[in-house]
């Protein structure tokens, strides 16, 4: 009896190894169909003592899957976000135009739109969970424009974050750029970047003229005070 047994015993462990290598494959394959967002600010050169001027963020989804998204948490930060550091103004943001958003909201949401702080929020339907704007697997997808104005800054170079933030005051607004999916938060990964002020070549000439131009005045008074 035993041994009539022990092949059908043999039997139903293989195809219960079968049936557990197959769901693991399964679930590997579905583990692996991530999507990977990435966010990489970038360094941009602005005009000194100039309005209206724009730069583009942009976010990779490097995965092999979709993300699902039914909103969007903009977070930016220029410098401490005081205004501290003299930072330039950030005068507004555009995440809509030109972007997986346009045509499925109306408008921004700025929670705080501050000189140097911007904490916007875009949501699809709260109510209708096949509502969603999706960036898919493996592309490029622009996130928003950034508008400023350098009116009253001549040169300089500040940190343009989207993650990591240290805005002081007691704001608690520090939150990293992050999108509302129907699992919860997903955060892709942010690499920070600068903004700067290049002053104009006249002005590079002006600026290196300045030690000279004191050498000259110095050497004046030098030769009065011998006279």
């Amino acid at each position: 009896m035993n041994s009539e047994r022990l092949p059908r015993r043999a039997q139903r462990n293989r195809w219960a190894f079968l049936g557990f290598a197959a769901a693991t494959s399964m679930a590997g394959a579905l583990l692996a169909a991530t999507p990977a967002l990435t966010i990489t600010v970038g360094e941009f050169e602005l005009q000194p003592r100039t309005g209206g001027q724009s730069v583009e963020l942009w976010i990779a989804n490097t995965g092999d899957a979709p993300l699902e998204t039914r909103g969007l948490n903009l977070r930016i930060q220029i410098g401490d976000g005081t205004g501290a550091d003299g930072a330039p103004g950030l005068v507004s943001v555009d995440a809509v135009t030109g972007t997986p958003w346009e045509g499925r909201v109306a408008a921004e949401l700025p929670v705080v739109s501050e000189p140097q702080y911007w904490d916007l929020r875009l949501f699809c339907s709260l109510f209708d969970e096949n509502e969603v704007t999706i960036l898919e697997a493996d592309s490029m997808t622009r996130l928003a424009q950034l508008n400023f104005d350098t009116t009253g800054w001549s040169s300089g170079s500040w940190s343009l974050r989207l993650a990591g933030m240290s805005k002081a005051l007691g704001d608690p607004h520090t939150g990293g750029t992050d999108y509302t999916t129907l699992d919860g938060q997903f955060a892709p990964t942010v690499v920070n970047g600068m903004v700067s002020i290049v002053p104009e070549p006249t002005e590079w000439g002006l600026m290196g003229m300045g030690p000279a131009i004191a050498w000259v005045l110095w050497h004046r008074r030098r030769l009065r005070q011998a006279s």
